[in-house]
């Protein structure tokens, strides 16, 4: 096969790849939100917790928590309620099936 050839087939597979990847980066993600409702940790203990409420998603949700220390990161959990907090400041990440991602800062006292 001539280096022409082989040219033109890679342009093909690229722009089928990147066609792919276009449509799932630009889905409709408006509106996308997340609150949550806090319950603080007592006396310094790992017993906060905090629930998420979703609006606008479109399900299969994934929720990533990153803590002011990386001892207080959990990360791919399916649970919309995370337990076992310690005081800190925070930021939860919610990405729902088609990729569309909300944060959310806060800080269990």
């Amino acid at each position: 096969m001539s280096g022409f050839a082989l040219r033109i087939i890679f342009l093909g597979v690229a722009f089928l790849a990147f066609s792919g990847f276009a449509q799932r980066q630009f889905t409709d993600c408006e509106g996308f939100s997340c609150e949550v409702t806090i319950t603080h940790s007592t006396n310094g203990r790992m017993n906060g917790s905090v629930e998420v409420v979703i609006k606008n998603g479109s399900g299969g949700y994934t929720y990533h928590l990153i803590g002011d220390r990386a001892h207080k990161n959990k990360l791919d959990l399916k649970e919309k309620t995370i337990e076992d907090l310690g005081p800190g400041k925070y930021i939860l990440v919610v990405q729902d099936r088609n990729g569309c991602q909300t944060k959310k800062e806060f800080e269990v006292n």
